[in-house]
C-alpha cells in the first residue's frame, strides 16, 4: 500500500462516511468505492446491523451443538457451516496501519475494508471466489477441505467427501444454469496458517444480464452454508449464538468488462473499541467437535495474532 493510498484509507475512516476500499488477488491497487451498499449484500437470512457481539462463542456450547448435529449429519448424510465468533478489546486503534500490515501477507486473496451506516467498519481477506467473468470467461471455485499449512500426506476422507459435496453442488448447479462448465483437478491452496483443497470451474460467460440469477443460484455454497441447502440454513439460524451479519455475505467489484464476486470470510467487524472475528468450518456425520474448534483457531490465527497486539 502506497503512502497516497494510506492517507486516503486514513481519511476515509476518519470521515465515518461509509467507503469500500479493496485489492483485487495478485494485484497491488487499492481502489476505493463510495458507495459499498451497491457492492455488499450480507449473509442470506439475517440482519447485517449492529456492532460487533461483546461476547465470544463460549467453547462448551460450541462442542455441545456440534455434538447435536454431528449426529443428525451422520443420519441425514449432509453438511452444515458452522461460524462462532472471537472477540476482544482493539489495543491498536490505528486500523490503517493494521490493514497495511495484514493485505500483503495475502496476495492471491481479495482484501476489504468496508463501513456501513450503523455496523461498524469491516476488513479481511477471503479466497472465496464467488465468480470471475472476463473475456468471454466464466470461472467460479469450489472451496472446502481445511487443514494445517505444510500437512504431508493425503487429505483424510472427512476433508475429501466434504470437498466433493461443494464441487459437485457446484457443477450442478452450473448445468442447470445452461453453462458448459469445464473442471479442474482438486489442488492444495494455501491461506496462512492452513491449506484447503480448491476445483476450479470455467465456461463460456454468459450474458450479463444473466449473472445476478447465476449468484442467487451458486450463492450460499456448500463451503459457506451447507448441503442440503435449506437443511444447513436452518441449523444455522438455530445453532449459532451470534447473527453472522457480512460473514458469509459478498462482495462484487470490477470494470466495465470485468465483473468478479467473492464471499467475505476470513473477517472482522470492530466499532473502533472492540473487535470480532467470524470463523467456520463444514461439519458432517464425520466431523470431530475438537478438531473442528481447533480449525476455526486456525482460521483465525492471522487476524487474531494482529488485532490482540
Amino acid at each position: 500500500m502506497t503512502e497516497s493510498e494510506l492517507r486516503t484509507l486514513r481519511d476515509c475512516l476518519a470521515s465515518e462516511k461509509p467507503f469500500l476500499a479493496y485489492i483485487l488477488p495478485e494485484a497491488a491497487d487499492l481502489r476505493f468505492d463510495a458507495d459499498p451498499a451497491a457492492r455488499i449484500a450480507p449473509w442470506p437470512g439475517t440482519g447485517a446491523d449492529g456492532l460487533p457481539p461483546a461476547d465470544a462463542t463460549p467453547k462448551s456450547a460450541y462442542l455441545a451443538n456440534l455434538d447435536n448435529l454431528i449426529a443428525e449429519l451422520k443420519i441425514s448424510g449432509g453438511k452444515t457451516v458452522i461460524a462462532r465468533t472471537i472477540a476482544g478489546d482493539l489495543k491498536q486503534h490505528d486500523l490503517a496501519e493494521i490493514i497495511a500490515g495484514y493485505f500483503p501477507s495475502f496476495p492471491d486473496c481479495l482484501r476489504f475494508i468496508f463501513r456501513l451506516p450503523e455496523q461498524g467498519v469491516w476488513f479481511g481477506a477471503t479466497p472465496e471466489l464467488l465468480y470471475r467473468c472476463e473475456n468471454g470467461r466464466f470461472h467460479t471455485r469450489a472451496l472446502a477441505g481445511t487443514r494445517p499449512r505444510g500437512t504431508d500426506g493425503p487429505w483424510s476422507a472427512k476433508n475429501l467427501r466434504e470437498h466433493r459435496f461443494v464441487a459437485d453442488d457446484i457443477a450442478r448447479r452450473l448445468a442447470d444454469a445452461g453453462l458448459d462448465a469445464s473442471a479442474s483437478e482438486p489442488r492444495t491452496i494455501e491461506y496462512g496458517t492452513v491449506e484447503h483443497l480448491a476445483t476450479d470451474f470455467s465456461a463460456p460467460a454468459p450474458p450479463c444480464d444473466a449473472l445476478p440469477a447465476l449468484m442467487a443460484a451458486l450463492h450460499p455454497t456448500p463451503a459457506v452454508g451447507g448441503l442440503p441447502r435449506a437443511d444447513a440454513m436452518r441449523h444455522i439460524a438455530a445453532l449459532e449464538l451470534s447473527p453472522r451479519r457480512y460473514y458469509g455475505g459478498t462482495i462484487t467489484v470490477g470494470t466495465d468488462d470485468t465483473f468478479i464476486a467473492y464471499v467475505i470470510l476470513r473477517c472482522a467487524h470492530t466499532d473502533g473499541s472492540r473487535w470480532a472475528i467470524y470463523t467456520g468450518s463444514g461439519i458432517t456425520g464425520d466431523s470431530s467437535p475438537d478438531d473442528e474448534w481447533n480449525e476455526t483457531e486456525a482460521k483465525a490465527t492471522p487476524l487474531r495474532s494482529l488485532l490482540e497486539k
